[in-house]
């Protein structure tokens, strides 16, 4: 149970690797937060109202953040991990990082070896 959990996690961290995709996906969060309260809320309706009146500032919020950072720092918001592990490697060389890392893997997990192809010879 604990590994599935883990792995989901970091499914979910794996997704939203750049910042770019974080935006989007806390943009998609933001939008639900506010139609689910607007539709389905059974608080109080001056609650309800504030809630909404949050959201929406928080969702203002990050749309004004992402737009300075495309307008001053456009690198920034496309590098995930693996970019700027390539970038790493091309200033120090392959020498000088640690080897341990493979795409697709669980971060200290060891990865699953790869069987050789076994052949299907055709009976027909």
């Amino acid at each position: 149970m604990l590994q599935g959990a883990r792995e989901g996690i970091y499914k979910v961290v794996r997704t939203v690797a750049s910042p770019l995709r974080f935006f989007a996906a806390a943009v998609a969060a933001l939008t639900v937060i506010i139609v689910t309260l607007s539709v389905r809320s059974t608080l109080p309706a001056e609650v309800t109202k504030t809630l909404i009146i949050i959201a929406f500032a928080a969702l203002i919020l990050l749309v004004g953040i992402v737009t300075f950072l495309v307008i001053f720092f456009p690198k920034k918001l496309v590098f995930d991990q693996e970019a700027h592990l390539s970038v790493l490697r091309e200033h120090l060389g392959d020498s000088e990082l640690p080897g341990g890392y493979l795409p697709g893997t669980l971060p200290g997990a060891e990865p699953k070896p790869v069987l050789p192809r076994r052949d299907v010879k055709d009976t027909d």
